[in-house]
This record gives structure tokens, C-alpha cells and sequence, in this order.
């Protein structure tokens, strides 16, 4: 029984690269931690121009 319309199934996806996975981690924790220090820096001068 052969089906003209019958596509057969796609190939499954390989799993994503390790390495990729892993620097796009390193690149999102970098941003967070930046925005941290940014964001106390910010706080600190803050502080010291109404408390100094």
C-alpha cells in the first residue's frame, strides 16, 4: 500500500552541543551577575550623595 502522499517522518533533532549550551549559561549568569554590581554600584553612590 503505497501512499503518494506519505511523507515519511522527520529525522529527530540532535541533541543541542554541550559547549553551546554551556556558553550560552556563562553569557546569561554574566549578564545577571553585571546587572547586580551595576545595579549596587547605582545603590552606593545613591547612599552617599543622601546620607553623605
Amino acid at each position: 500500500m503505497s501512499d503518494p502522499l506519505y511523507r515519511s517522518p522527520e529525522p529527530r533533532e540532535k541533541p543541542a552541543d554541550q559547549g553551546f549550551l554551556r556558553a550560552l549559561l556563562r553569557r546569561h549568569l554574566f549578564r545577571i551577575i553585571s546587572g547586580g554590581l551595576a545595579f549596587a554600584l547605582i545603590a552606593a553612590i545613591w547612599l552617599v550623595w543622601r546620607f553623605g
